[in-house]
């Protein structure tokens, strides 16, 4: 009888220990886990207190106008407005306004508000011509020519002081607004000054007309 009682004791025992936890247990170990769920460092608060990511440029690729120096062998454009209608091609006179600076000091050197032009006669440096091929009436850009392709290594004097204003090898910048184009007689008229045009337009109708108009005064007065 003994023995069955010990036996008993320890098959409580045995089934105490496999026995499943109380809810006061239970709520105790909640609460631990979730205590060291809140010690254990999150992956995405790691991630956000990391110093933000940079992002690699070094391979993206430079606008070409931003890039320009010294080095550069062509002009480049950037153009603000296109216009529109037909394009300017060599021949075409072109009436301009424009703003002009050294590139490397951005000192201003020269502007016009109206400035007629052959395209290909030479009248303007090598890289101001390649800038307006192609532009239509109220475009508006800025170019950037390389000392090869404006006055290169002879430099540009004032006319009106004859001091240099662009030194030999200097880079240089256009800020352009393209006013008309014109072909054939109209564009030989815009080069030649409408109001010089006119002026002798007039001379000639007075000069062909001064015989009846002395003859007339002859007769008035004799």
């Amino acid at each position: 009888m003994k023995t069955c009682f010990v036996s008993f004791l320890a098959l409580s025992t045995s089934v105490t220990a496999f026995a499943p936890a109380s809810s006061s247990q239970q709520q105790q170990q909640q609460q631990q886990q979730q205590q060291q769920r809140q010690q254990e460092p999150s992956s995405f608060l790691l991630l956000s207190a990391a110093s933000p990511l940079e992002v690699d440029t070094a391979d993206a690729p430079l606008d070409p106008f931003d890039a320009f120096d010294s080095t550069a062998e062509d002009i480049v454009i950037r153009e603000t407005v296109a216009g529109s209608g037909e394009a300017v091609g060599d021949g075409d006179v072109v009436t301009v306004k424009y703003e002009s600076r050294l590139f490397e000091s951005q000192v201003k050197f020269g502007s016009t508000e109206s400035l007629a032009v052959k395209l290909g006669d030479g009248a303007l440096v090598k890289g101001f011509e390649q800038a307006l091929t192609g532009k239509k009436v109220g475009s508006q850009f800025t170019v950037r020519i390389p000392s090869k392709l404006a006055w290169g290594n002879r430099g540009k004097e004032s006319q009106m002081t004859g001091r240099i204003v662009v030194p030999p090898g200097s880079d240089i910048e256009f800020d352009v607004e393209v006013l008309d184009v014109a072909t054939g007689f109209m564009g030989e008229l815009e080069i030649f000054g409408k109001d010089r045009a006119l002026g002798l337009i007039a001379c000639f109708a007075l000069s062909a007309g001064a015989p009846a108009i002395e003859k007339f005064v002859d007769k008035v007065f004799s």
